[in-house]
């Protein structure tokens, strides 16, 4: 069957917080509710995530998502997606993976 849940946010992908490693469309239902977001309490991540995400030198076009804390899963190309804090369109110094 089908889920909704009311998220602050929603990153396409596994739901790190959630009970099994199901793909998040984050298609948008309905409006936003008007208000501040309260601080983020601290979060713990579920038990599957550090056995099926990938770790930041692994490829994680797949899993969609990285098993260390702050890391997300960015795509490069077709081809290769790596976990990073944070990523720029463009080539990065120490780039392994260079186009040619």
């Amino acid at each position: 069957g089908e889920w909704a849940m009311c998220l602050t946010e929603c990153i396409h992908g596994p739901l790190l917080t959630d009970a099994n490693a199901d793909i998040w469309n984050c298609t948008a239902l309905g409006g936003r509710t008007p208000g501040l977001v309260p601080a983020v309490p601290k979060r713990f991540t579920a038990a599957w995530v550090k056995k099926n995400c990938s770790s930041p030198s692994q490829d994680c076009s797949k899993t969609m998502c990285c098993k260390d804390h702050t890391l997300q899963c960015y795509k490069k190309d077709d081809k290769w997606a790596s976990c990073k804090r944070s990523c720029k369109p463009g080539v990065h110094k120490g780039d392994s993976r260079l186009a040619p």
